[in-house]
């Protein structure tokens, strides 16, 4: 993923050299004046609008790339974690009936030998209650991870299409050009009819694509900011109360919500009422700021959306309404989120403090 992503970078600063040189052509002036230079200048103006088309095709693909690996980290299937579809739907489904055939098997076998024996010894066979549940929880695991791989795959494959949108956008664009320049003898640039390509239905969906494409890179950006906040908070977790409590310097504590109390802890100081805080008073607030350290104002609306984030391709390129579940998969992030809404560590005001 990295290094695809990495050819888009190229690829990218490529096509914004390309654009250069085509504003550059756009924007000769009064250096390039004659029959038809006006209509040449316009047709490389809009052409350096389609190449912005296809940027924004690669930004989407470079988000998207760059966040395959985050996507993966917020399931059970990140790192270097390697699974099978079909080993777990065959080989894996197959040795859990089997198990529970050989294990019965064995119990009924048992039970023969035991009633030809009851007038010597009286003998029972033995409980599989405990390995019919540890069984039943192997089943279960294997569905839970089957179901989970497949949406995981699906939603992936979903996000990915979105690149569609520009892919068939950017074609559209390009063969709307092409007949704003065909006079009905002859294709060139000097026949460019800049009225009649604007008045094109896929000109018109322009707006709507670029609009759904910065949405888009702005949830991805979200995205990450969510995961990133999720890796602080269990780094925090995992510290003694009393550095939770009084930390306050390069702490992303105080520059989201809970800042004032930060510095309470931090300076001794009620920024509000400018007032000297106890040294008990102090280690509450600084407790207080690390409990509050979630929520962000607002993170869920602007983040997970509902959950979903869906987007509508225009007419001019798809009559299909797409729905992309991006965060279905994110759950992770969103448990450490939610942890820490509720308050992460468990801190009172009003009886002191205790480690939840």
């Amino acid at each position: 993923m990295d290094t695809r992503s990495k050819h888009y970078q190229e690829l990218r600063e490529q096509m914004v050299d390309l654009k250069k040189a085509l504003q550059g052509v756009a924007n000769l002036g009064d250096d390039f004046t004659g029959k038809g230079a006006d209509n040449i200048k316009s047709f490389y103006k809009e052409l350096a609008g389609n190449v912005d088309m296809f940027i924004s095709f690669i930004d989407k693909q470079k988000a998207f790339h760059e966040g395959v690996s985050g996507t993966l980290d917020d399931t059970s299937f990140g790192g270097d974690t390697f699974i099978e579809e079909h080993f777990l739907d065959n080989a894996v489904h197959m040795g859990i009936k089997n198990a529970k055939s050989i294990v019965k098997d064995q119990k009924q076998a048992l039970k023969t030998i035991f009633q030809d024996i009851d007038d010597l010894i009286s003998l029972e066979v033995f409980d599989s209650q405990t390995f019919a549940e540890k069984i039943e929880d192997a089943e279960d695991e294997r569905k839970k991870t089957v179901k989970e791989l497949r949406e995981l795959d699906k939603n992936l494959k979903d996000e990915y299409a979105l690149s569609e949108t520009e892919q068939q956008a950017t074609m559209a664009l390009y063969a709307e050009m092409i007949n704003a320049t065909n006079d009905g003898k002859s294709i060139s640039p000097m026949n460019f009819d800049k009225k009649a390509y604007q008045n094109s239905e896929i000109y018109k969906a322009k707006s709507d694509i670029e609009k759904q494409t910065s949405e888009y890179l702005k949830i991805k950006k979200d995205q990450e900011e969510a995961r990133e906040i999720a890796k602080e908070q269990e780094a925090l977790a995992n510290r003694p109360w009393y550095e939770k409590a009084l930390d306050y310097g390069g702490n992303i504590v105080n520059e989201l919500t809970g800042v004032n109390d930060a510095k309470r802890a931090a300076t001794g100081v009620d920024p509000i009422t400018g007032e000297e805080l106890t040294a008990g008073q102090r280690v509450a607030a600084g407790g207080m700021a690390a409990a509050g350290y979630i929520p962000i104002v607002g993170w869920a609306g602007r983040i997970f959306k509902g959950g979903k984030a869906v987007y509508k391709t225009t007419q001019a390129t798809s009559a299909a309404v797409r729905a992309v579940d991006i965060y279905k998969t994110s759950q992770k992030s969103f448990d450490a989120l939610k942890t820490s809404q509720k308050g992460l560590y468990g801190l009172t005001a009003t009886n002191g403090f205790s480690e939840a």
